[in-house]
C-alpha cells in the first residue's frame, strides 16, 4: 500500500463531501450580492446557514475520523462519536440511536466507532435507524453496528474493503471510507462480523478492552 495515494483517495472523499455544502454557500453569498427582494434575500441566508451548518458537520466528522489531532493513546468519550454522526445525519431520514457508557476508551477506539457508524448510516441511503452499541465482554469490547431501513445497499467491494481483502487500488475514491474503516479494524487487531440482508446490515468488531 502506498500512503500517497491513500492519503490522495482520503482527501479526495473529502473534498467530495465538502464540494456541495460550500459551493451552496458561495451561490447564497451571489444571490444576497444580486437580489434586492426581502424574501429571495431570506432565502438567500437561510441558504447560507444550512449550507455553512452541513459543512460544518462535515469537517466534524472528516476530523474525527480521519484526522490525527492529539496522541491516539488518549482516552475520550465515546460519545464524540456520537455526536460527530448526529450533526452528519442532521434530522433527515436517518435516526441513531447510541448505547455505550459514557466512560473513556482509547481514541483510535472510537474514530473507528465514528467510521462503523457511517458505513451503517451509507447501508440505507433511503433511510431508517442506525443503531450503535459499545459494550464489554470479559476483557473484550465490541462495537456493534446495525442499520435497518427500507432497503439495504452494501456494495461487495464494501465488504471487501472492511476485511481487508482488496488492495486500495480497487476501493478507489467510492469505497475509501470502507478501506480505511478496514485500516482502523486492523490497527486494533480487531475481528468483524458482518451480516447483510434486504432490510438490515450489522458490523460487529470485537476488540481487545484495553486497547
Amino acid at each position: 500500500m502506498h500512503d500517497t495515494e491513500l492519503a490522495t483517495l482520503l482527501v479526495s472523499r473529502v473534498c467530495h463531501d465538502l464540494i456541495g455544502p460550500v459551493g451552496a454557500i458561495v451561490n447564497g453569498m451571489e444571490m444576497l450580492e444580486d437580489e434586492d427582494d426581502g424574501e429571495m434575500r431570506e432565502h438567500a441566508l437561510a441558504l447560507i446557514a444550512s449550507s455553512a451548518r452541513s459543512a460544518t458537520a462535515k469537517l466534524k466528522f472528516c476530523r474525527m475520523a480521519y484526522g490525527a489531532s492529539g496522541a491516539m493513546e488518549a482516552m475520550i468519550d465515546p460519545a464524540e462519536a456520537r455526536d460527530a454522526v448526529n450533526d452528519l445525519i442532521g434530522k433527515g431520514r436517518i435516526s441513531l440511536v447510541f448505547e455505550a457508557a459514557s466512560a473513556p476508551i482509547p481514541k483510535a477506539q472510537v474514530k473507528l466507532l465514528a467510521c462503523l457508524m457511517l458505513s451503517g448510516v451509507e447501508a440505507i441511503p433511503r433511510g431508517g435507524v442506525v443503531t450503535a452499541r459499545v459494550r464489554e465482554d470479559g476483557d473484550m469490547r465490541l462495537i456493534d453496528i446495525s442499520a435497518e431501513g427500507g432497503k439495504v445497499q452494501v456494495a461487495p467491494e464494501v465488504l471487501s474493503a472492511l476485511k481487508g481483502e482488496s488492495a486500495l487500488s480497487d476501493a478507489g475514491h467510492r469505497h475509501i471510507h470502507a478501506f480505511f474503516t478496514g485500516l482502523l479494524i486492523r490497527a486494533a487487531e480487531g475481528a468483524l462480523d458482518a451480516t447483510v440482508t434486504e432490510t438490515s446490515a450489522r458490523l460487529t468488531v470485537r476488540l481487545k478492552a484495553a486497547g
